[in-house]
């Protein structure tokens, strides 16, 4: 069993562009012209064909894209007992369409017995190789609460749940039941996808449950059914989630930065980690997440599955460097916005910007070099580079001396040995974390150097304590040790 967990440096949300033929099977199915089984065989092979594209992509968290999935959402909701629905006669409404997807309504009381969702599950378990792991994505059971107390449905819910708190308990037990499943097969990394939040910012709240709802209210119950769920998980189980906007056909939900659910969201859901939406001002900005307790992590969804549009390149990783303000960059991840097709209809780009889109996203996150036992003998600045680069995760930052604007530069040699290098490169960048994190990143390379400089030069004296007294004054001067990789000088 692969002990790997989420996320990992590089990360998707989970869901893919359905091939054309897929929809098509699913709508004979529906329609009476093929079965259940003729179905399932057409998934099959096309899950096994996209698990094979990920790989080749270099994605580790691996998923069924959702293809045994009209919506991410509804589709995991009809699993439980006491669920109905039937074709929406009027649809959700985005921003730019309607989303057709079904309205789902309580016709008793909730249970679950064997979930389809744990079969799906192993057969991408079963896909699994010594460099991937399978992720299990469902909906938050705070999206679950959310579906049976708006004003649509609050009149159903009410006939066998009088209060909230029998609600919510009933949904937590459920999700525990699920989540147990999915242990016993072999799950251990499970995503909640949670619309719930952002809908509770900006004018999504009144859209979804009424002018005169109690949002502070909704919030606290929102967080209670999402950590109830999760209580008394095993120890070896990672659950992260993902909170959204709505994404559909290339339309959204609603808008609004983090800001008004940030403490309560950040602060106290008992995750592991936050994939959050950042792709563009409807988000806000990075400052919520000074929220984000613990060593919690924090995957920022930088590039939008909803254009097929590529980002820059250096303006991503600006911004990665914005939110190390607030989240070392040892806990920063990176990945799209939001799944490409969180209902089957997907989004208006075609299967090779998908693609495209995730190449981009693995370039960047790339840039953080993963092994510290690098040269036996490294330069001072060499040491400063890869410290900051491997623990606080400065990507394509290049760390250069100029005699004209900086001088002496004094170069320490270490004397490598491989079982203390990490530990002291940890120092290092610890040493340095204070002025590397007021380094106007996007100043031009001279004062850049200025800045980092004067912070190195107050410490010095901390990092000659772990050269072993090989130190180098001059760089000019021969070390008589390995060649410096840094200066060149041997």
């Amino acid at each position: 069993m692969s002990k790997q967990h989420t996320p990992f440096r590089f990360e998707t949300v989970g869901s893919f562009l359905r091939p054309d033929h897929l929809k098509k099977a699913r709508l004979d199915f529906e329609n009476g012209k093929i079965t259940k089984e003729e179905l399932t065989a057409v998934e099959d092979k096309a899950i096994l064909d996209l698990v094979a594209k990920q790989k080749k992509a270099g994605i580790k968290a691996i998923t069924d894209g959702e293809f045994r999935r009209a919506t991410w959402h509804l589709d995991f909701m009809w699993g439980f007992n006491g669920v109905e629905h039937k074709k929406t006669e009027n649809g959700v409404a985005f921003h730019g369409e309607q989303a057709l997807i079904d309205d789902t309504w309580l016709s008793g009381k909730i249970s679950v017995d064997s979930h389809p969702f744990v079969e799906h599950y192993k057969f991408v378990k079963a896909l699994e190789d010594e460099n991937t792991v399978a992720k299990q994505t469902i909906p938050a059971p705070a999206q679950f609460f959310q579906q049976f107390i708006i004003p649509a449905n609050i009149e159903a819910t009410r006939k066998f749940y009088p209060t909230d708190e029998e609600l919510i308990n009933d949904i937590a037990n459920g999700y525990k039941k699920v989540i147990k499943d999915l242990y016993d097969a072999g799950c251990r990394n499970i995503q909640f996808d949670d619309c719930t939040w952002g809908v509770l910012v900006a004018e999504g709240s009144v859209i979804r449950y009424g002018e005169d709802a109690d949002l502070k209210s909704i919030s606290e119950k929102l967080l209670k059914v999402n950590n109830l769920a999760i209580e008394g998980k095993p120890d070896d189980l990672v659950i992260n989630t993902h909170v959204c906007r709505g994404n559909y056909h290339s339309a959204y939900f609603s808008s609004g930065a983090y800001d008004p659910v940030a403490e309560k969201l950040f602060g106290e859901e008992n995750v592991n980690a936050y994939y959050l939406e950042f792709d563009d001002e409807r988000s806000g900005g990075f400052e919520p997440l000074k929220y984000v307790s613990g060593d919690k992590k924090v995957v920022l969804g930088l590039i939008t599955t909803k254009s097929p549009v590529l980002e820059d390149k250096q303006t991503v990783i600006n911004r990665i460097h914005e939110a190390a303000k607030y989240i070392p960059l040892d806990r920063l991840y990176l990945s799209p916005q939001c799944g490409f097709a969180s209902c089957e209809i997907g989004n208006k780009l075609t299967e090779e910007e998908q693609w495209a889109k995730l190449a981009l996203v693995k370039e960047i996150a790339a840039k953080k070099k993963k092994n510290p036992d690098t040269p036996k003998s490294v330069g001072f600045l060499s040491v400063i580079n890869q410290s900051l680069r491997f623990e606080l995760n400065l990507y394509d930052i290049r760390l250069r001396t100029r005699k004209s604007t900086i001088a002496p530069i004094e170069y320490i040699i270490i004397n490598v040995k491989s079982t203390s290098f990490p530990k002291r490169l940890r120092l290092v960048a610890n040493a340095f974390s204070a002025s590397a994190a007021n380094i106007p990143w996007s100043a031009p390379a001279s004062e850049v150097e200025i800045s980092l400089m004067h912070g190195l030069t107050s410490t010095l004296n901390s990092v000659r304590k772990l050269a072993d007294g090989n130190v180098c004054t001059d760089y000019k001067t021969d070390c008589n040790r390995n060649k410096c990789v840094e200066c060149g000088i041997g």
